[in-house]
């Protein structure tokens, strides 16, 4: 399997996010994907799109869902078998500019040339890894 094989969950963990829940999104996340070597949950530090949160982000399928709630993990997590997003809204409320600088920003953190190869692990540094 290569990198390219992989697919990687961002969960924000900025402070609007983390204010609505997305620590324990994060937990639930990685549990699910636990021994999954195609898929990879991180933390991301935040994404911008604050009051649409929390905000869960695909890559490279570049999919965004906003206003992620528990009960929803498991039809989101569906997204990473079937590769077909789940069956609801995606990000229709985030500004176009806010998706497109999240999306930017994890081209350069994953995208070809990148650090992408590294082991996984926070997004931030000095992010608390064992929430």
């Amino acid at each position: 399997m290569t990198v390219d094989d992989v697919q990687r969950i961002f969960v924000c963990q900025g402070f609007f996010c983390s204010a609505r829940g997305s620590y324990r999104l994060l937990a639930e996340f990685q549990a699910r994907f636990a021994g999954d070597e195609t898929v990879r949950v991180e933390p991301y530090y935040c994404f911008n799109g604050c009051s649409h949160g929390p905000n869960v982000v695909f890559y490279p399928a570049r999919v965004w869902y906003e206003g992620v709630r528990s009960d929803e993990v498991s039809a989101i997590a569906a997204h990473a078998a079937t590769g077909e997003p789940a069956g609801r809204e995606c990000g229709r409320r985030v500004p176009a500019i806010v998706k497109e600088t999240g999306f930017e920003a994890l081209d350069r953190k994953c995208g070809p040339g990148s650090d992408a190869r590294r082991t996984p692990g926070p997004s931030w540094p000095g992010f608390p890894s064992d929430r």
